[in-house]
């Protein structure tokens, strides 16, 4: 219970608010839409950029101060980007915790900086790794919506139909030899029989667990790591090592392009 009910300011008795108070009033106001467009997956997501336009004038209006940091974490012997939100009362108005209101409230988030991604330098993978993190923590700070699953699978069934066709169109002559091919070896020529999995993760170097050809995650367009990311589940159920390759690869070209640098 706050023991405090106003607080004189400039000689005027006014309603006293505690951080807490201000912190709800801004979950309560602030949407988080998405107004960017991923091209790669075709689905709406928001930004750090479009989230901090959005909070800046209801900060102002709270009479609230927000810092976001970030700091290199290791585990395991992968490099995290840790990213720290923290929200305080700008006025620095002297309260303590035996008060029964914080000083300040914190929210982090974590992001797994890529060991290698084609086309993009050591600078460009951490900053999409921080960029991602600051999403996040802003997201758990004012309870923004996640988004692990992406707006366009309840629409699976036409999207994967579209690759099919635009696939076969580009394959020209060997079209209607391919016509009653099952689909994965439209998607991949010759995908092969499936074989046990790989040995170890390396990444995009990981290769596609096949038999009759050696495929490279790193060497297959979007389309293709995407359609077998949407039928992981039918390919390569048994695959564990492989899968998360696959996660990996597409996750770091989804960031990539969200992220521009």
């Amino acid at each position: 219970m706050e023991k405090q009910e106003s607080v004189k300011v400039n000689d005027n008795i006014v309603p006293f608010k505690s951080l807490n108070t201000k912190l709800l009033d801004i979950q309560s106001k602030l949407k988080g839409e998405k107004d960017s467009t991923n091209n790669y997956g075709k689905y709406k997501y928001r930004n750090v950029e479009g989230i901090l336009s959005e909070l800046k004038p209801l900060l102002v209006a709270e009479k609230l101060t927000m810092t976001i940091s970030d700091s290199i974490k290791e585990a395991n012997g992968e490099v995290y980007i840790e990213a720290r939100v923290v929200l305080e009362c700008a006025e620095n108005r002297d309260v303590n915790s035996y008060d029964g209101y914080p000083n300040n409230i914190v929210a982090t988030a974590f992001a797994r900086e890529p060991k290698s991604q084609a086309g993009m330098s050591a600078s460009q993978m951490t900053g999409t790794a921080s960029s991602y993190a600051r999403k996040y923590a802003l997201g758990a700070l004012f309870l923004l919506s996640g988004e692990a699953c992406p707006d366009y699978a309840s629409d699976l069934d036409q999207k994967n139909k579209e690759l099919e066709d635009s696939l076969k169109t580009i394959q020209g002559k060997d079209k209607d030899k391919d016509k009653d091919k099952d689909i994965k070896t439209i998607i991949i020529p010759k995908l092969g029989k499936v074989v046990k999995d790989v040995k170890k993760n390396d990444g995009e170097n990981t290769i596609v667990p096949v038999e009759g050809k050696v495929l490279i995650l790193k060497d297959l367009d979007d389309v293709k790591i995407n359609y077998l990311h949407l039928r992981q589940k039918k390919f390569f159920p048994n695959h564990p090592i492989f899968l998360k390759a696959l996660e990996e690869v597409k996750d770091a070209r989804e960031l990539a392009e969200e992220v521009p640098m």
